[in-house]
């Protein structure tokens, strides 16, 4: 499988698409979803790991 990066606004749905997508996502089930390349978390990534509060502040702090 090919990986495709794209920058934000290189890529752009009509309506319709986004539509169709959408309608396609609601009725999937989360079974259906294959997580599997997604690497387990680790008791060393959760040490790693900053609230939603934390995250924002530093955004603020660096835009």
């Amino acid at each position: 499988m090919a990986i495709v990066r794209m920058k934000s606004g290189e890529f752009s749905l009509s309506e319709e698409q986004l539509q169709s997508l959408n309608d396609n996502l609601d009725k999937m089930a989360d079974e259906d979803i294959d997580c599997s390349d997604i690497p387990e978390l680790t008791a060393e990534d959760w040490k790693k790991a900053i609230t939603y509060e934390q995250f924002d502040e530093l955004h603020r702090s660096t835009s």
